[in-house]
């Protein structure tokens, strides 16, 4: 995952600029700030949470356990034969392996997900920024189209620079869902495979704590293209509204169809444009993860059935 986000370095920068400039913005500066404000909030949340779930593995990983010993450990033939010093060579390297391959994961993830939070932020941006088109009443139409009809327009605007960042954030996104659904599988099935072989006791948790962060990752992203499906769908409901509000005048008429279609446009891009999926294989949403966890109790109860 590390050499995609590499890989990929100039999609990312692209779509941090849309990010951190004021490109896309709501016209209310005091929303503005107060959103980048729980934006910055959220990503602090997420960093500390995410580093200190990395690192609790790692010390797991060090506990003296002859599971994880047995089953991640060097061979016999690289350790000392001196037991107390195999002993911390054996607990040095496991908690460097888990602690560098966790960490990184995890700088992953909160590359994947700031950008994904970011750019739900500034799809509020638009909602608020319609919301406040909406709210304008219509007195007559030749002050809707002299004074409302430029703002829809540029609305419009911010929407469609929108658009352009989120194409491209959305093949890493199924890029990286790939990724973190090979890595939940495999943790899982190491699990339930030292699970059914050594049998788990309490220190060997660390196993399961690993494949659940895996697994936490897996919802994560799952919820976070939830949530832009969210913003979608209000945006959609304003368009719609828009699209009502719109007095007709026959000294208007080019104008009135060229903004109503401009508008049944972006309703039927944004309606349709946001879901996102793993190569057209998978789709990113909470039901595959369902799935997944589905799939794993039943091997689950399928190891559990040969004792």
């Amino acid at each position: 995952m590390t050499l995609m986000i590499s890989r990929e370095h100039v999609v990312i920068a692209e779509v941090r600029k849309c990010i951190t400039n004021n490109r896309v913005n709501s016209g209310d500066t005091d929303y503005d700030q107060q959103e980048q404000r729980n934006f910055n909030q959220t990503i602090r949340t997420m960093i500390r949470t995410l580093l200190v779930f990395s690192f609790a593995i790692s010390v797991l990983f060090t506990m003296p356990n002859p599971v994880i010993r047995k089953s991640i450990g060097l061979p016999p033939q690289l350790l000392p034969k001196r037991p107390i010093v195999s002993s911390i060579l054996n607990s040095v390297v496991m908690y460097w392996a888990a602690l560098i391959i966790q960490h990184r994961h995890a700088t992953t993830l909160t590359c994947i997900g700031t950008l994904l939070l970011g750019m739900r932020s500034k799809l509020r941006l638009l909602v608020h920024r319609y919301n406040r088109i909406l709210a304008q009443p219509v007195i007559n139409e030749q002050e809707f189209f002299s004074n409302i009809g430029p703002e829809i327009r540029e609305t419009l605007k911010n929407h469609v620079e929108y658009w352009r960042f989120l194409s491209h954030l959305k093949n890493l996104v199924g890029m990286s869902f790939a990724l973190v659904h090979c890595c939940s599988i495999l943790n899982t099935g190491i699990v339930l495979f030292v699970g059914k072989v050594n049998g788990i006791d309490f220190f060997s948790v660390a196993l399961v704590f690993s494949a659940s962060f895996f697994m936490i990752e897996y919802l994560l992203l799952c919820r976070l293209v939830e949530g832009l499906q969210d913003e979608a769908n209000k945006i959609c409901y304003i368009i719609y509204e828009l699209c009502s509000k719109i007095p007709y005048s026959k000294e208007h008429h080019s104008t009135y169809v060229q903004l109503r279609s401009t508008l049944m446009i972006a309703w039927v891009n944004t309606s349709n444009g946001i879901e996102m999926n793993c190569y057209g294989v998978l789709s990113i949403s909470s039901i595959t993860f369902v799935k997944l966890v589905n799939v794993t109790y039943s091997v689950l109860t399928f190891l559990v059935g040969f004792d």
